[in-house]
C-alpha cells in the first residue's frame, strides 16, 4: 500500500530542517511499471535556500524510496504551501 511511501516520506524530513512539515503528499502508482509519481505540499521555516532545500528533499526520496521499495519513482512534484515565520 501507500502507507510505506509515507513513511519513507516523513522519515526524510527529520533530516531536512528547513522543512516545518508536511501538508498533503499524494501518490500515483503505476503496477504494470512498477513506477510512483509523487506529490507533496510543504510548509517551509524562513530564512533557508528553498531552492537547496527542495533539492536536498527530493533527492533523498528518490533515494530512499528506490532503496527500500525497488519501485522507480519517476517524479516528485514538490508545492511550498507556506513558509512559517515563527
Amino acid at each position: 500500500g501507500e502507507k510505506v511511501f509515507r513513511d519513507i516520506i516523513n522519515n526524510v524530513i527529520k533530516d531536512v530542517s528547513a522543512i516545518k512539515k508536511i501538508e498533503k503528499i499524494r501518490i500515483k502508482r503505476n503496477e504494470e511499471t512498477n513506477e510512483i509519481s509523487l506529490y507533496i505540499e510543504l510548509i517551509f521555516k524562513y530564512g533557508y535556500n528553498i531552492q537547496d532545500e527542495i533539492k536536498k528533499f527530493r533527492d533523498k526520496i528518490y533515494e530512499e524510496i528506490e532503496e527500500y521499495t525497488q519501485i522507480n519513482v519517476i517524479e516528485i512534484d514538490i508545492k511550498i504551501k507556506d513558509i512559517d515565520f515563527e
